[in-house]
């Protein structure tokens, strides 16, 4: 709120790199009093999505761009000197200990405290702050880990203007190429129990799609992770879920019942949905597809994609692809 005294307290020093595919939603850009363009690397208006690589589905946004594409060290590194323009102070390398709560807040850190009256959690999925608040019990928990390759993406066989997001990972999970300016951002986000599969998932996925012989400029993971109610959970970023799943988190395939759709939207845009059904026979296929569209989407439909597949073990996995108009509730 204007007028309010704000403090920023980071852990880490500035600026730093952050395991992020690091996708900006239009929705999200226009949330902010100030143009990105300047940490801007790519902006992305075709999306591939594929199911374990057995399935594979291409669509361009007919609007032009829904996403923009930064390194996070930039992009976070804007939004705090914004906020320190508006009067916000920053405290940097400074890891927060200990959180104590009776009508206004307390926080404790090596030689360091702050006390007031509200305080937002908003350092990341795993949020450890979150947790010493006590917030987030029951949601799952995900670790994620990405490589930063160095190379465009028309010098690697890689479509322009275009995001690649791949889904299928058992229990949950997906994994995704975004385009930088000379690097391609490439990683998974699993359950954390699966956090030791994550290296060489990453690596199957580069061999697939012919990135096995690029150079690593970075590789870095996020620790097996609680997701918070604020950042990633706030559901501003990609990684997006319908609320009445919000447990689950992930994208999830229930491979014990066959024929029952995908309970989690894998990923949204400011006017994209998608989802992965499980179903064998068109006809079960348009009932789940119906089913899901009833339960998710609230807007209205301009276009929509239904791609049949299978996944290769005798089940039918297929992709919908769901363009909504944000400014229209959907008639029933």
């Amino acid at each position: 709120a204007a007028g309010a005294r704000t403090l920023m307290v980071e852990r880490a020093a500035w600026p730093r790199y952050k395991a992020c595919g690091g996708g900006i939603p239009l929705r999200a850009e226009r949330m902010l009093a100030f143009p990105i363009d300047g940490v801007t690397e790519a902006s992305v208006s075709r999306i591939e999505v594929s199911a374990g690589g057995a399935t594979a589905f291409a669509k361009r946004s007919p609007r032009g761009p829904f996403a923009r594409m930064v390194m996070r060290d930039r992009f976070d590194a804007l939004l705090a000197e914004h906020a320190e323009r508006a009067g916000a102070e920053l405290r940097t390398e400074t890891p927060v200990r200990g959180i104590e709560i009776d009508g206004r807040v307390r926080i404790r850190a090596d030689g360091f405290e702050a006390e007031a009256e509200t305080l937002i959690c908003a350092d990341g999925a795993h949020s450890p702050v979150g947790r010493m608040a006590g917030l987030g019990e029951g949601i799952a928990e995900c670790a994620a880990w990405e490589v930063e390759l160095r190379g465009r993406p028309r010098e690697r066989g890689i479509a322009g203007a275009t995001a690649l997001i791949d889904f299928g990972y058992e229990p949950r999970g997906y994994a995704w190429l975004f385009p930088k300016a000379g690097r391609l951002s490439v990683g998974i986000v699993l359950p954390r129990e699966r956090a030791g599969d994550m290296k060489a998932l990453v690596e199957r996925y580069r061999a697939r799609l012919g990135l096995a012989d690029a150079d690593v400029a970075i590789a870095r993971a996020t620790a097996p992770a609680l997701l918070s109610w604020g950042g990633d959970a706030a559901q501003v970023l990609p990684a997006q879920h319908h609320p009445r799943d919000r447990h689950r988190g992930l994208a999830r395939l229930d491979h014990r019942r066959p024929g029952l759709a995908v309970a989690a939207i894998g990923m949204s845009a400011s006017h994209l949905r998608v989802a992965i059904l499980k179903a064998s026979g068109a006809e079960n296929l348009q009932r789940l597809a119906d089913q899901w569209l009833s339960a998710n989407i609230s807007t209205e439909v301009v276009s929509m994609d239904l791609a049949a597949g299978d996944s290769g073990r005798g089940e039918g996995l297929h992709l919908l692809i769901v363009y909504t108009d944000e400014r229209r509730v959907r008639r029933a």
